[in-house]
């Protein structure tokens, strides 16, 4: 059975950047993407981030054949 906890290593990496680019700390960060507190900021930055991921791994997965 899976732990309904279970860290995400995609997330806390792109929280880790969030924070060193907003200049905040990684639990501000957290406590903002859950809505607990309002930085529009800090919001931007982190959708910004994961925006540029997905494309990322859209891009990967045209060149990549796996077939």
């Amino acid at each position: 059975m899976a732990l309904a906890n279970k860290r995400v290593s995609e997330i806390a990496a792109r929280v880790e950047r969030t924070a060193e680019l907003a200049g905040v700390t990684k639990r501000y960060v957290r406590l903002v993407i859950n809505g607990d507190r309002k930085n529009q900021n800090v919001l931007s930055i982190y959708m910004e981030l994961q925006e540029r991921e997905n494309l990322l791994v859209q891009a990967v997965k045209e060149l990549v054949p796996f077939n």
